[in-house]
């Protein structure tokens, strides 16, 4: 059932090669469920290959999307490959500190915890995507 008073929210999960597929498909049913508007939006292209080798078509590539003053929430969907990819990418950070500013969240699954590339410090680590128990 959607909460109507989360249809105020966005939520964008960046996506690059070797993202984490059983976390994003859990992510985006949850907040879509849940009333959010959710953007997957490609790091260099619409169509990312997993982890797992599971190709998606995200909405858009990063160089063609803009946060909107709704956008609260930023996710990394793990795994090492991804997040030292997102890192690498000037407009990132950008996305992040615009979020944050908006009292926003960035959630980065745990599979990624283990990455050398610090994506932020005000980071929530999350090992699945929507309520729990």
């Amino acid at each position: 059932m959607q909460n109507e008073k989360n249809k105020n929210y966005a939520a964008v999960i960046l996506l690059a090669k070797g993202y984490d597929e059983g976390f994003v498909n859990q992510c985006v049913g949850n907040l879509r469920e849940a009333g959010i508007r959710t953007h997957l939006v490609g790091l260099e292209s619409q169509y990312i290959r997993s982890w797992h080798g599971v190709e998606i078509q995200a909405d858009t590539v990063l160089r063609n999307w803009q946060p909107t003053d709704k956008t609260r929430l930023v996710v990394v969907p793990g795994r090492p490959e991804c997040v030292n990819a997102l890192a690498r990418e000037p407009k990132v950070p950008e996305l992040i500190r615009r979020v944050l500013t908006q009292d926003g969240w960035v959630a980065v699954a745990s599979s990624a915890e283990s990455s050398p590339s610090s994506v932020s410090n005000s980071v929530l680590i999350v090992s699945t995507c929507g309520p729990s128990g």
